[in-house]
């Protein structure tokens, strides 16, 4: 990730490495680095979570804009100077920006991944956005340190209701290298840590999904039952998914609904082949579009 960073083909930029607790050489090779380009900074503290890792970051920055990415992913060469363009022929009530990204997994089979905006309510803020700096401190819209898995698509939400505004740049300017075994959630397979994360972002805007309408409600009701089915909750898997199928149905909720009976194991098994159909139809035929 460092590497991609000093390799851009905008020059002005610093490099904050905050290194949450690791137990590997991190420091050791991120201080040598620093000590040959004094742009990369480093700074260390006890694992908390992504939130208060980011928070670290953005708090010691000393730029103009912030973009964030995790020790294993990439930028392309042009994302610095791509984004800088972008903001500046931007209007000024623009405060961040996001593009489509790059998929590389561990047969290096790669898949585009075009980024919408819109809905607001499950765009989560990841790797590929591009922030104002100034738009986290005039309102203290900083992660929510009491959030962990969501904090992402937690702080999208909280955009939004305080008015900022997004700009989508089509094109892909970050590759997201996805390890065996990951998945959407950053969590992997700790299905149990996963659910006390959906519950803990769920009681917090139950009430804000309800209120958007059907498809929102469907959407975060659909959620809900996969994590619980993957963490072995059946019967409140089944309660999340008829809501779901309530507000606005789908066939894939009915056949997730009908093999939860068949047991956790059948799940799993379901629910394993249906992400390699949808990885493998991504990658030898939405690619080639």
């Amino acid at each position: 990730s460092v590497k991609s960073i000093r390799e851009q083909t905008y020059k002005d930029w610093e490099c904050i490495v905050v290194d949450d607790g690791s137990t590997d050489n991190t420091e050791e090779v991120v201080r040598a680095l620093a000590e040959k380009d004094p742009r990369v900074r480093y700074f260390k503290k006890e694992n908390a979570g992504q939130a208060r890792a980011r928070n670290l970051g953005i708090r010691n920055s000393r730029g103009r804009y912030i973009a964030l990415t995790d020790d294993d992913d990439t930028f392309l060469p042009t994302y610095l100077e791509v984004a800088v363009k972008t903001f500046e022929s931007l209007p000024e009530n623009v405060t961040h920006l996001c593009s489509d990204f790059i998929v590389r997994d561990y047969h290096r089979h790669e898949t585009y991944v075009a980024v919408e905006v819109e809905p607001f309510w499950r765009c989560a803020v990841g790797g590929s956005w591009f922030f104002k700096r100034e738009v986290f401190f005039k309102d203290n819209l900083f992660f929510d340190e009491t959030t962990r898995g969501f904090e992402d698509i937690d702080l999208n939400i909280r955009f939004h209701f305080a008015g900022k505004k997004a700009h989508l740049m089509s094109e892909p300017l970050h590759v997201y290298y996805m390890s065996i075994g990951s998945g959407n959630y950053s969590a992997s397979k700790n299905y149990n840590r996963q659910l006390n994360d959906f519950t803990h972002f769920f009681e917090k805007y139950e009430d804000m999904y309800r209120k958007l309408g059907n498809e929102a409600w469907a959407w975060i009701c659909r959620f809900g039952g996969i994590v619980n089915l993957q963490a072995g909750r059946m019967s409140e898997g089944r309660k999340f998914l008829f809501d779901a199928v309530r507000a606005k149905p789908r066939i894939l909720d009915f056949i997730y609904i009908t093999i939860s009976f068949s047991g956790y194991t059948l799940f799993m098994i379901f629910d394993a082949l249906k992400i390699r159909i949808m990885r493998l139809v991504r990658i030898y035929f939405l690619n080639r579009l």
